[in-house]
């Protein structure tokens, strides 16, 4: 009943037996709750300062009481404007931690997967990783329906709604239709067309680096901040001096 406000079960039990009883002492309190004997000063200094109950000293022998129980509301108010304060530090400090963790030894995750469904294994597993807000570069896409079948991009688009993630693409080959409708796209996503053979194809985001083989197809999954860093800036450059549709 008062675990969700915060108290331990044992905790909740014997603030509920002082109610019932009123003042008492730990014998009967023991008797009452079915409380073992050896653990229970542990659980009435808890609730003690908490600010929950209170004991007096008579002929040498305490005797514990509940206080009202509005005084729960004191407590969870409390917790409450702690909790408010330790958020407050964490936002404060969170940049900080972030350098932190990211001066750690760049480790580097590879992994090749093979066939239809490896690859589209490999691309939700990239999509699980990202963050709300983030942007994903997509170079070397075309109008091929092939691209659309292993991809499963309908998914894809759901997910990127979703986190509300943006999608950056250029395009190697476009047809005249295909280049209309990209240039009507609204929302998150945006295109600009390179000509050129389609030589390569890749997806970054973050510090996760998809390279796609569609002739096989496979795909190689690269987890690390400094491979991805890479190819995002090559990604920029490349947007940079692209046309736009």
């Amino acid at each position: 009943m008062l675990t969700g406000f915060g108290l331990t079960k044992n905790e909740a039990k014997l603030y509920l037996a002082l109610l019932r009883l009123g003042e008492c002492k730990v014998s009967m309190l023991v008797k009452e709750a079915r409380f073992r004997s050896g653990k229970i000063y542990e659980v009435l200094d808890s609730l003690a300062a908490k600010g929950l109950i209170s004991y007096t000293v008579q002929n040498n022998v305490k005797h514990y009481f509940a206080h009202d129980p509005g005084r729960l509301q004191d407590y969870i108010g409390e917790k409450k404007r702690k909790l408010e304060s330790e958020e407050a530090l964490f936002r404060k400090n969170l940049h900080e931690l972030r350098k932190i963790h990211s001066a750690k030894k760049d480790s580097c995750d590879v992994r090749v997967y093979d066939s239809v469904e490896g690859v589209r294994s490999a691309l939700f597993m990239f999509m699980d990783k990202l963050q709300r807000n983030s942007t994903i570069r997509i170079y070397g896409a075309n109008d091929d329906p092939k691209r659309d079948i292993v991809l499963l991009w309908r998914k894809y688009d759901d997910i990127c709604k979703q986190k509300n993630v943006k999608t950056r693409v250029i395009m190697r080959d476009i047809s005249k239709k295909g280049r209309a409708k990209r240039r009507s796209a609204k929302g998150l996503k945006s295109y600009r067309y390179q000509k050129g053979t389609d030589l390569s194809n890749f997806m970054v985001s973050q510090d996760t680096l998809l390279l796609f083989n569609f002739n096989r197809p496979d795909c190689i999954y690269i987890n690390n901040h400094t491979h991805a860093e890479q190819f995002t800036d090559l990604f920029n450059f490349l947007w940079k001096n692209s046309e736009k549709l």
